[in-house]
């Protein structure tokens, strides 16, 4: 929270500067509006320095760690091919998809990886 702080706190001397700031509130805009990012809970104006450093601290955390702690606690089971097979390399099983769904067993499966 202080990097953030202190960072806004070096380019805005009060509140009325961040309000006054069009390109903060163009972004605000952007971000909120629902022909844009339509980002849920993001205000579509920021008014004042404390609203922006929250703002910042949550696109931070967001793009960063909660990022990386929902993601990369994937990698040990999706690096394991036959967990999730980017392709199969054997024709699918005869079945009419809509009516009867075609039975993939083990064996089918094993022997159409790469």
């Amino acid at each position: 929270g202080n990097y953030v702080r202190k960072v806004v706190d070096s380019a805005y001397m009060n509140d009325n500067d961040v309000k006054n700031d069009k390109h903060i509130q163009a972004w605000a805009l952007e971000t909120s509006g629902p022909e844009k990012a339509d980002i849920p809970g993001f205000p579509n104006r920021i008014f004042s320095k404390a609203l922006l450093v929250q703002c910042l601290q949550t696109l931070i955390w967001n793009v960063s760690a909660a990022h990386s702690a929902v993601n990369f606690s994937q990698y040990d089971y999706l690096s394991y091919i036959p967990n999730r097979p980017n392709a199969l390399f054997k024709k699918m099983p005869k079945g009419n998809i809509k009516d009867d769904i075609p039975d993939y067993d083990g064996e089918f499966l094993d022997s159409a990886l790469p």
